[in-house]
């Protein structure tokens, strides 16, 4: 199976795997995140979420990212948790790009393709973090997840 398929078959088991979280409504905390956060209101006030403060946590890309997705469309939760998926199937695929990079040196083959497989698969589905999908709050994971995916 060429490279190629194997990243689309993780697009695909990924997409398939969690979009019934699309029909989700906001839960939990995420009245406190979203739906009553005057901050995501304006992407004018996107400056602040970049300045450390004591009273809330210190999350500029979820602050950013749900302002922006705030301003295009409004309170609509689908688009949220559309949004999740996707991050963490971006996230899976730096994962494969970042070991594929590290193996192509390599002059083993198979047992690191497997892994390398295997590690962008539990990177995409993140199995530990499976309410990043079913909830916008914990989007955060999904966030901090492709923060970490890109500094690396």
């Amino acid at each position: 199976m060429s490279r190629k398929n194997k990243v689309f078959l993780l697009i695909l088991a990924v997409s398939l795997c969690y979009i019934n979280t699309a029909w989700n409504g906001f839960l939990w905390d995420d009245d406190a995140y979203i739906t009553n956060n005057e901050q995501i209101i304006s992407l004018k006030n996107s400056p602040t979420f970049f300045i450390p403060s004591k009273i809330r946590p210190y999350r500029p890309l979820r602050l950013l990212t749900f302002s922006m997705e705030y301003a295009i469309f409004g309170l609509r939760p689908a688009i949220y948790h559309i949004d999740n998926v996707a991050i963490h199937i971006f996230n899976g695929g730096l994962v494969f790009w970042f070991l594929f990079l590290l193996v192509s040196q390599s002059s083993v083959r198979t047992p690191v393709t497997t892994t390398m497989q295997l590690a962008a698969a539990i990177a995409a589905f993140c199995l530990f973090e499976t309410g990043a999908r079913t909830t916008v709050l914990s989007s955060t994971a999904a966030r901090r997840s492709l923060t970490i995916s890109t500094a690396v």
